[in-house]
């Protein structure tokens, strides 16, 4: 007889209290029944407190749904359960991933598609004048340049549709004198937005031909000018309340960060990230989070071979907290990822490092195979290597390889990953691996 069908749920809740997460892959497949039961009762707060997996929310202002998506989406990647869709390339498209949606960029749309049980088109937003380069996505906004505005969208979940949030006039001689009016689809005009950030509260953007950065307040309609006159800005990034960019000094010949408190309106940070302005063949690049700063360079290259500065960190009151040193590395561009207070990054050709900047060290590397061409961090603890052929997870923890999936043709382009997506694009499909917040494990 099956203890599932008889016994009272808090005994049954009791004993699944006991399981690991390799019994739990195990219990879930043995039945329809099982499934039912263990997707109700679990104690799912227990279950991803004991793997550390956490939500952005505080413990304590998490409801049990909540906590049950977050174990079954984590639990998902790091066993290889997924979906997975196709939709077929098209010339000049871009993809953005906006939490359970995917957004498909055309020249003069963008699409809004969900993935279900079969790939469904839920809205098409359709635009006279458009800019693939300037639409950008955070979480559950969208944002478009339309002629001399900036279109802002926005969405509640678990809707599917994008509405427009609000439309923000851009600066007098911002857009370089372009007269729209005069604009057909046969001009090749190149927009005049050269960085753009956004998160829910804030956007921020830089123009060419002006020295300012502009930034509006999407809360309360509010908008100002940060850091006037400054020539050259290399990189913006917007933290909560913080917006970070790296710049050249030319007075003091050095690359800096500097960051500008939003809701204070003050300088809150400044630190030379290099003092040598011919340091790098390009400039300095930041990753920021709750935690750090941190900041690394390209200094050389010879025969496909590349060398960079030493990785810094600093805290975020500018505050030097420690340096890590890569080799030299046949890899084109540096990888690196940043998640609260690990930063895990590429030492060489074929080994991946877990580094602990507080305690100055390296507290694990693991080897893999040499080719990678993109490295990310994704739910349950593990850590996606990308390559133009196949696609490896790692719990980055223990160093141990969770899964390897093979592609049919290779990668034209790099992966677009989020927490509910891998995408992967080659010469006839754009696939996507969906991994769901829910129990959607097929039975063995």
């Amino acid at each position: 007889m099956d203890f599932m069908c008889f016994l009272p749920p808090e005994i049954l809740e009791k004993i699944l209290s006991y399981i690991d997460n390799d019994d739990l892959k195990n219990c879930i497949q043995v039945s329809d029944i099982w499934r039912r039961n263990i997707n109700d009762l679990c104690s799912w707060k227990t279950l991803c407190i004991k793997n550390d997996w956490f939500l952005e929310n505080s413990i304590n202002q998490v409801s049990r749904s909540t906590w049950k998506q977050c174990f079954w989406l984590n639990f998902n990647w790091y066993y290889g359960f997924y979906d997975t869709f196709k939709l077929p390339v098209c010339p000049l498209t871009k993809v953005h991933l906006a939490s359970d949606l995917v957004i498909r960029v055309y020249q003069n749309r963008i699409e809004i598609w969900s993935f279900n049980v079969i790939p469904r088109l839920e809205q098409t937003l359709t635009f006279s004048h458009m800019y693939r380069s300037t639409v950008k996505v955070f979480k559950d906004f969208l944002i478009n340049q339309q002629n001399t505005s900036l279109q802002i969208y926005h969405r509640l979940v678990p809707a599917k549709l994008y509405r427009l949030y609000r439309e923000i006039n851009l600066p007098d001689g911002s857009l370089g004198g372009v007269d729209y009016r005069k604009l057909n689809n046969k001009t090749n005009t190149k927009d005049n937005i050269v960085l753009m950030k956004l998160n829910e509260y804030y956007v921020a953007v830089t123009f060419k031909g002006n020295q300012n950065i502009f930034v509006w307040n999407l809360e309360i309609e509010r908008e100002w000018i940060v850091a006037p006159n400054i020539d050259h800005i290399f990189q913006m990034e917007i933290e909560l309340n913080v917006l970070f960019i790296v710049i050249l000094d030319m007075t003091m010949s050095c690359y800096k960060v500097r960051g500008f408190n939003l809701d204070e309106q003050v300088w809150t940070l400044e630190v030379i990230l290099y003092d040598n302005t011919p340091f790098g063949i390009n400039p300095p690049v930041i990753w920021v989070n709750a935690w750090f700063v941190m900041s690394i360079a390209e200094i050389y290259q010879f025969q496909n071979r590349y060398l960079y500065s030493p990785l810094k960190v600093w805290n975020r009151e500018g505050r030097f907290v420690a340096l890590e040193f890569p080799n030299c590395s046949r890899q084109p561009y540096f990888q690196c990822c940043l998640k609260e207070n690990i930063v895990i990054f590429t030492i060489n050709d074929n080994t991946i490092a877990v580094w602990e900047p507080l305690g100055e060290t390296i507290t694990r590397s693991f080897t893999v195979e040499r080719g990678y061409d993109d490295l990310q961090m994704v739910p349950g603890n593990a850590v996606a290597i990308s390559y133009s052929n196949m696609l490896q997870f790692w719990d980055w923890k223990i160093g141990v390889q969770l899964q390897c999936i093979s592609f049919d043709m290779r990668a034209i382009a790099r992966p677009v990953v989020n927490d509910q997506y891998y995408v992967h694009e080659n010469m006839e499909d754009i696939v996507f691996f969906k991994f769901q917040n829910s129990c959607k494990t097929m039975l063995l």
